[in-house]
């Protein structure tokens, strides 16, 4: 059996590693293309310009556009992908060395769980260097390690509920792939906590006038009014040419304003608002499941549809927040 699982290890990370490859083929072609069109956009502008051909060559110009961002949003999700594909074989290949006795050199080996006054957690090796948890730790969140350190420390003594777990673990031992699947959103959302803290600083002390209907508007507005002017102007001449120099004048001056208050706050919420999408992703991958194990049924609906549960953290904070700055009541 254990044969069986170390060869479908290997199998896994062969091909992993070979769609990463296969990917990075298809992403340096994505990136030829990209700059084909932007030396496609530039030879437009030139030969509009010297023949005056101001109309066809802002037709050619918005068609390379519009194709270099939608090659743009594919080169984004191709390396989204690649990036899941590259953690699934580190992962495959971190299974490869629990069989292979390699595992005392991964980095989470439970130390800071390690008691003095613990009976036996020392003289086992239960936590610290080459321990049980390092054997078998794939934790990603705080919550998950302090629950995994508490089940190896202070293991539950009762038959009904050591019936359960082992249930659960025969379960989920045939469900490969949905556990890898977990830790590589895990460690999104690990790597984006830090993002949504720093969005909970800006929910708290933010600017209402960012949040009104006609500013909203008017960040809209201006630029498509700018463009047209200059194309209108410059190209056309159907408008004084100074109209789209103040109209650029005046976005600087908008631009200017708050500089550097504003880069950091949009910045933050681009961020977050990345991680935020992740940790949907987390709860859709649970809500495909249907589990037959009566604990992870129960842990699946803690996860999903309760409050408090693990999963209050900094992302529902902004949420609570965002409906309180809002009017809109407390969050729950």
């Amino acid at each position: 059996m254990s044969e069986n699982i170390k060869d479908k290890y290997k199998r896994r990370v062969k091909r992993y590693k070979e769609l990463s490859e296969d990917l990075n083929r298809k992403i340096r072609f994505v990136v030829l293309m990209k700059m084909i069109l932007v030396v496609a956009a530039i030879v437009d502008v030139m030969v509009a310009y010297d023949k005056a051909w101001y109309q066809e060559g802002f037709a050619i110009l918005v068609l390379v556009v519009i194709a270099y961002l939608t090659l743009q949003q594919r080169h984004s999700r191709m390396l989204e992908f690649q990036s899941d594909v590259d953690r699934m074989a580190l992962i495959n290949a971190d299974g490869l060395k629990r069989f292979n006795g390699q595992w005392r050199e991964f980095k989470d080996d439970g130390r800071d769980f390690a008691s003095e006054v613990h009976p036996y957690g020392r003289d086992l090796d239960i936590v610290g260097k080459d321990s049980l948890y390092q054997w078998t730790s794939m934790c990603q969140t705080p919550w998950g390690r302090r629950s995994l350190a508490k089940a190896l420390l202070i293991p539950d003594t009762n038959p009904e509920s050591i019936r359960k777990r082992q249930a659960g673990i025969s379960e989920l031992a045939g469900k490969m792939n949905f556990r890898h699947r977990m830790k590589i959103e895990c460690e999104k959302l690990k790597a984006g906590e830090n993002d949504l803290k720093v969005l909970v600083k800006w929910v708290k002390h933010r600017k209402s006038v960012y949040l009104k209907a006609w500013f909203r508007i008017g960040v809209k507005i201006l630029p498509a009014l700018t463009l047209s002017s200059i194309v209108l102007g410059n190209m056309l001449e159907l408008i004084p040419v100074f109209v789209p120099v103040v109209l650029v004048m005046v976005q600087g001056v908008l631009l200017r304003i708050d500089n550097k208050n504003r880069r950091l706050y949009l910045d933050s919420v681009y961020k977050a608002n990345k991680s935020l999408g992740k940790g949907k992703n987390t709860f859709r991958l649970l809500e495909k499941h249907n589990f037959k194990a009566g604990i992870l049924g129960d842990l699946q609906g803690c996860l999903l549809y309760t409050s408090p549960s693990p999963r209050d953290r900094s992302r529902d904070l902004v949420f609570r927040l965002l409906l309180e700055n809002s009017g809109w009541g407390g969050g729950g």
